[in-house]
């Protein structure tokens, strides 16, 4: 049977009672949305990213800056460097930021420089929707769903998961749309890094929202465009 729309809201619901707090993951990301972190390359990205995690997982506000919900399990999926430069910067993170023993344990690092799951790849049937790759998309979902308190996914960086092409708007858009299908199932947050356009690092517009290299669906798709 083909697609049917789901129940309509409970309105009165909606009306009758005062909505739940909003459960932050970091100040203004809930669990099942998805955000873009883009910046021009060898800004800092991945050392942000650490970061983030990192205050995701103690439950501290991040650069005394934003608020942090939790605390729970990170999964920083990084493709570009290699374990030790990762070893480094958690190295001197904690030299300055010391995480204690639970924060550790809910901190978990994957490195997948030479082998990146490619969630989704371009079509065979010319109809123009792509193809989500079943065995890598239930990977990462069984990776984050194993831990106890599942809160936040980092996958770093976005071209590395996917083999689409990146200035097509509808393939960028159904690649959103699975990731955000990959947030909801265990009700995480998702963060994927990305670069800016060489002519907007060119323009001196490297840090307008617009500026993220590629389709424009990889921005307007996302609930949290920048930290």
């Amino acid at each position: 049977m083909g697609w049917k729309l789901p129940a309509d809201d409970d309105i009165r619901l909606f009306l009758g009672f005062t909505p739940p707090a909003a459960d932050w993951v970091v100040e203004g990301v809930e669990p099942g949305d998805v955000g873009i972190l883009s910046a021009p390359g060898g800004t800092g990205k991945s050392m942000f990213c650490i970061s983030l995690a990192a205050a995701v997982a103690s439950g501290q506000p991040l650069f005394a800056a934003w608020a942090v919900g939790g605390p729970g399990d990170v999964l920083y999926i990084y493709a570009e460097d290699k374990p030790s430069t990762i070893h480094r910067r958690l190295r001197a993170l904690h030299q300055v930021s010391p995480l204690d023993a639970s924060a550790i344990g809910r901190l978990h690092t994957v490195g997948v420089r030479t082998d990146p799951p490619k969630l989704m790849v371009r079509g065979l049937d010319h109809s123009g929707l792509a193809a989500a790759q079943t065995e890598p998309v239930l990977g990462v979902m069984d990776g984050i769903k194993s831990y106890p308190h599942p809160r936040l996914l980092i996958v770093d960086p976005l071209i590395k998961f996917h083999a689409l092409d990146e200035n097509t708007n509808t393939e960028m858009e159904q690649f959103l749309t699975l990731v955000t299908q990959i947030a909801s199932d265990p009700g995480v947050a998702i963060i994927l890094t990305h670069h800016v356009g060489k002519s907007a690092v060119l323009n001196g517009q490297s840090s307008t929202q617009q500026s993220a290299r590629g389709a424009s669906a990889i921005v307007d798709q996302a609930r949290m465009k920048r930290l």
